[in-house]
């Protein structure tokens, strides 16, 4: 199979770029109708349908030069790169502006203040990213005549593409059957939560005001690429697995802080793919990949400062808004809905609660992400938290009974850790349910 790749490979004819102009001119066409409407649209217009046409058209020029292999060729790969640009921009532009359209929809709670300091955030962020697109189509415009292009006066009247805001909608009527155990898928869900909480709140924050070498710093140590897609993959089969099991049923109707879980679970997943999109775009034109040339082109047209400043201190640091306010939805859900458990268990002969075992300890509650009690002497501590756990032991050293209140699945784990001596005598000695201790 290899063999015939390589073969079809050398024997694909080469076509002289005088002979590629005339086809890419009629491949174009669309393209640039579609991109003078866009730079005419005023700012009112510019809605899904519109963005949606424009990446549509931006995806299949990319797709035909890619076809031809005019990334490899120098005339014509300033062009492919600059319509790969537009393409990805476009997408972010898309998130956007469904972010912004769908925010009342989503039962958010933010007060009045956190509400402004959002769409004022959000405006500033859509001018950027529609004003860096409208940048991009004029610079694909200009080398498409530099590589010798005869470029149409066409212009694609779009307006019936608008699609206003509706003021109303159908009756919510649909919940009749919940599927499966609806105790247990919430909490599954509610731990797939908390443990995507604790992911993204890990990476901390960023001033508004830092400077922008502080900026790049804390995107390209917090938040590669690989990185994020992993916290976006994360968030999207939280709400994939919600909307399979809770969605749109009885349950969820009769539970508002369902529908209060549902709406963070949405805004941050959203706010994710436009960070990720972002850091694709930065990362893409940062390597050592793309040509010289073609990295200058698109710093000069699009600033890599703002698009820093949006990927750390809009996308990001209100994903990571939203997911902790959201937290306290999921507890709340947990408490109503698990069955909690009491574990008293005596520490192993030499056994001392010190960093490793306590590290162990925690360990296995972050990785359920239901809450855990952890009670030593009368004294009760969270033992998701590692320093309140030191400080609860140390507090009582002579103590030997360790008490534990939670859910059944973490409080099983925890007392096998136990039978394991909490790991004194390595981790190669805990059981197989413990591996992702190791």
């Amino acid at each position: 199979m290899e063999a015939h790749l390589r073969e079809e490979t050398s024997l694909a004819e080469v076509i002289q770029e005088e002979d590629f102009r005339p086809i890419l001119e009629r491949a174009v066409r669309n393209f640039v109708a579609t991109g003078r409407f866009f730079l005419d649209c005023e700012r009112e217009l510019i809605t899904k349908r519109v963005i949606g046409h424009v990446n549509e058209e931006a995806e299949l020029l990319e797709s035909f030069l890619d076809d031809y292999d005019a990334r490899y060729n120098r005339s014509f790969s300033n062009l492919t790169e600059i319509v790969a640009s537009i393409r990805n921009l476009i997408g972010v532009c898309y998130t956007l502006r469904h972010v912004r359209r769908r925010y009342f929809k989503y039962h958010l709670d933010d007060d009045v203040a956190q509400l402004a300091l959002f769409h004022l955030r959000s405006g500033e962020a859509f001018e950027f990213i529609t004003d860096s697109v409208c940048d991009l189509i004029r610079a694909s415009l200009t080398e498409a005549e530099a590589v010798g292009l005869a470029i149409p006066d066409d212009k694609l009247d779009l307006k019936k593409l608008t699609d206003a805001l509706p003021r109303s909608h159908l009756p919510h009527n649909l919940g009749e059957e919940t599927a499966g155990d609806v105790d247990k898928q919430i909490l599954e869900i509610t731990n797939a939560y908390l443990r995507a909480a604790q992911a993204i709140e890990g990476i901390g924050t960023i001033a508004d005001d830092a400077d922008p070498d502080t900026v790049r710093r804390f995107v390209t140590e917090n938040l590669p690429e690989e990185r994020c897609r992993e916290l976006e993959a994360a968030v999207h089969g939280l709400q994939s697995k919600y909307d399979t099991y809770l969605k749109n049923t009885d349950v969820e109707n009769a539970t508002p802080l369902l529908k209060k879980l549902r709406g963070h679970v949405s805004m941050a997943l959203h706010l994710l793919e436009f960070t990720t999109g972002l850091v694709h775009f930065y990362e893409r034109h940062e390597n050592d990949i793309r040509s010289v040339d073609a990295k200058r082109r698109i710093a000069r047209v699009v600033d890599k400062n703002e698009i820093l400043r949006l990927i750390a201190t809009y996308g990001f640091q209100f994903a990571r808004h939203y997911i902790t306010r959201g937290r306290a939805y999921a507890e709340a859900l947990q408490q109503e809905y698990s069955e909690m458990v009491s574990l008293e268990l005596d520490l192993p002969e030499g056994v001392y609660l010190h960093a490793r075992p306590v590290s162990l300890i925690v360990g296995v509650v972050q990785h359920h992400g239901a809450p855990v009690d952890m009670e030593i002497e009368g004294e009760k501590v969270q033992a998701n938290s590692i320093i309140q756990v030191l400080m609860v032991s140390g507090a009582n050293p002579d103590a030997r009974r360790v008490t534990f209140s939670g859910e059944e699945k973490p409080l099983a784990d925890i007392r096998a850790l136990f039978e394991a001596k909490l790991g004194e005598d390595g981790l190669d000695t805990l059981p197989p349910q413990l591996d992702y201790l190791r």
